[in-house]
């Protein structure tokens, strides 16, 4: 992100979040946190995609606007705590909904980080988005 450095491995956050959700006691979960910061800027570098894709046509890389959400969980079905929140990112013409955030069906951080890399390459090359 640019303007005010945000590291997700921070904790706590140094700003405050913008929208807090608390479910005191969900059956799977326990009591789950959502913390969303809205108005992020990502810092895109001139390279991966934008390099190889197009080298020369872009002069000022494209500032993409979106939320950054967190959320934490006090254990996970099987009992376990969980080692570290999960991270999120929304981009879009509306401010998530943080409940349908949190209930989200994404069962590991590994599948949540494949589908944010799907829902990456998709809005950045459309042609693969099937438009």
């Amino acid at each position: 992100m640019h303007g005010n450095r945000f590291e997700l491995s921070v904790s706590p956050q140094p700003r405050d979040p913008d929208e807090v959700l608390v479910v005191p006691d969900s059956r799977r979960y326990g009591r789950v946190e959502v913390r969303a910061w809205h108005d992020m800027h990502q810092k895109v570098h001139r390279e991966g995609y934008f390099a190889e894709h197009f080298p020369d046509k872009f002069t000022r890389l494209p500032i993409i606007e979106g939320t950054v959400i967190e959320v934490r969980l006090e254990h996970l079905p099987d009992g376990r705590v969980p080692h570290r929140p999960l991270w999120l990112r929304h981009s879009g013409p509306e401010r998530p909904d943080l409940d349908v955030c949190r209930r989200g069906r994404l069962r590991s951080p590994e599948q949540a980080q494949r589908w944010t890399w799907l829902v990456i390459a998709a809005c950045l090359h459309p042609a693969a988005a099937g438009s």
